[in-house]
Formats: C-alpha cells, sequence, structure tokens
C-alpha cells in the first residue's frame, strides 16, 4: 500500500509517496506555516499572507489554490496562517490579525475584540481562541462567543490536541 506524507517549509508543501519527493509551491513563493487534511484528503494551506488548498489541475499534477481573493478586501492585510483547522464541512484558517472560515464557497472573517488573537485551540470539534484582552471564545456557525468566567484560564498556557476533549493548561488537564 502506499503512504502519501504531507510536510511544510520556507519553499513551499512537499509531499513524499515512500519514494519521490515533491514540492508544491504555493502563490508567490510564500512561506507555508501550517496545513490540514479536511474531508475527501483535501489538504489546506495557511502560508505568510495566503490560504488555500491543493488540487489537481487539468493534468492530474497537484497544484496550489489560492483563497486570498475570495477575502474581504478589509481582511487581506495579515501575516502568518500559524494554525488550520478543519471542522466538518469547514476549515478555519488561524492568524494573530483574524480567523479565516472556508466553507467551500465562502469565507467568513472572525476579528478579534481586543487587540489580536494569541492563540487557537482545536478541540472536542470546537474552535477556541483567546482573544488579547478579552476572554477565552468559542466559534459557533457564524459567530464567537466568549466563554462565561473564563478569563481565570487567560494568564494560563494552553494548548490542545487536536483528537482531545479537553484543553491543557500549564496547571493540568481542563475537562
Amino acid at each position: 500500500f502506499i503512504v502519501i506524507m504531507y510536510f511544510w517549509n520556507n519553499v513551499g508543501l512537499l509531499k513524499y509517496d515512500g519514494s519521490e519527493w515533491r514540492t508544491i509551491y504555493v502563490k508567490k513563493n510564500k512561506v507555508v506555516r501550517s496545513l490540514a487534511i479536511g474531508k475527501y484528503s483535501i489538504v489546506y494551506v495557511g502560508a505568510s499572507n495566503d490560504i488555500g488548498y491543493i488540487s489537481p489541475d487539468k493534468n492530474k499534477i497537484l497544484t496550489y489554490i489560492s483563497l486570498f481573493d475570495k477575502i474581504d478586501t478589509a481582511y487581506r492585510n495579515f501575516t502568518n496562517v500559524w494554525r488550520t483547522y478543519c471542522q466538518e464541512n469547514n476549515v478555519f484558517f488561524a492568524t494573530r490579525d483574524a480567523i479565516y472560515r472556508w466553507n467551500g464557497k465562502n469565507i467568513k472573517v472572525f476579528a478579534p475584540e481586543g487587540s489580536f488573537f494569541a492563540r487557537c485551540f482545536f478541540a472536542n470539534n470546537l474552535i477556541l481562541v483567546k482573544d488579547m484582552g478579552k476572554n477565552l471564545k468559542v466559534i459557533k456557525n457564524d459567530s464567537i462567543f466568549e466563554l462565561p468566567n473564563s478569563y481565570k484560564l487567560f494568564n494560563m498556557q494552553l494548548s490542545a490536541d487536536r483528537k482531545s476533549t479537553r484543553l491543557n493548561s500549564s496547571h493540568g488537564k481542563l475537562t
């Protein structure tokens, strides 16, 4: 059987099929920062000032497809996409400046209420985000909600495993 592995670096996305390496370049040689594999094994890519996915072209060669032009012009000025998460029929691309949700047709932008998004997590099929200067928030459907009493967690180092139902802190696990 064939195992396909994807890696990323400052050059682009690297695909390894067990015997050969192939580089898939992103738009204007942007640096790839994150990736996630979604429904139908589509590879989604978060890069420096770009988001997109990998798809075969008419010659069946994997090519990078940018979604940048689908972003509202007011939200196109962002830097690195440090986290990319797939959730059911949605893909989330997280930056400090905003979180971009792609539903296969449109991009919805979630902007921070505070100065910036400090960190984004995916746990128990939820997108959680630390909004700097505000409480921990959760994205659900087309809205972003503040979690009640989450200010108690704000100064803790938080992390989450993609498959976990727990949010971890520097002080132990939170359920």
